[in-house]
């Protein structure tokens, strides 16, 4: 998706110290701590007139909330909001590795085994009899009232996916994004 929209628009995608980076932090990676190196990143670059895009996490909305300033628009995929954040025990297993030292990197650890990366993460690997579809469905149904307290924004539902759209539907999601950034209203 990425090297789609990268054809015409200028693309930066940092790599944010969720366990992946060279050189560990000199504190665990809160969600309050990316929160604010994304802020330092976008002013360090001096980027003004931003569209702030985030999948899956949901940081991207305090960045945009504290941050309003060097923001044109802010895309939202699949990401928590409200009282989702971390999302259900997922959520509070890596909220909790992210206040253990090296937590999220025995995390990755852990979810990097084959036979556990194929295992609905966070739902089949923590549950003993699988969780019901209804219920699973309500946690990845969009949540409208975060589209109804947004204005300017546009809810849009894109089928055949689940949390991760840029894997799942790459073309559809750049062009999307395309006509968001275009549209001026």
């Amino acid at each position: 998706m990425i090297a789609d929209l990268r054809t015409d628009h200028r693309v930066i995608a940092p790599t944010l110290p969720y366990g992946a980076h060279r050189r560990p932090l000199s504190r665990p990676p809160t969600p309050d701590l990316v929160n604010e190196l994304i802020a330092e990143f976008l002013e360090r670059l001096d980027l003004i007139g931003v569209t702030l895009v985030e999948n899956d996490c949901g940081r991207a909305q305090t960045v945009a909330a504290r941050h309003p300033e060097r923001l044109a628009r802010l895309a939202l995929i699949a990401c928590e909001a409200f009282d989702n954040y971390p999302p259900g025990l997922p959520g509070k297993m890596i909220g909790a590795a992210c206040r253990v030292p090296g937590g999220v990197s025995l995390l990755v650890r852990v979810l990097g085994l084959r036979p556990l990366r194929r295992l609905p993460v966070g739902i089949g690997a923590l549950t003993k009899r699988p969780v019901p579809d209804a219920v699973v469905d309500g946690w990845l149904r969009p949540r409208p009232p975060l589209a109804e307290l947004l204005p300017q924004g546009r809810l849009v539902e894109i089928e055949d996916t689940r949390t991760l759209i840029p894997e799942d539907q790459p073309e559809l999601l750049a062009s999307l994004l395309r006509e968001f950034i275009a549209d001026t209203r």
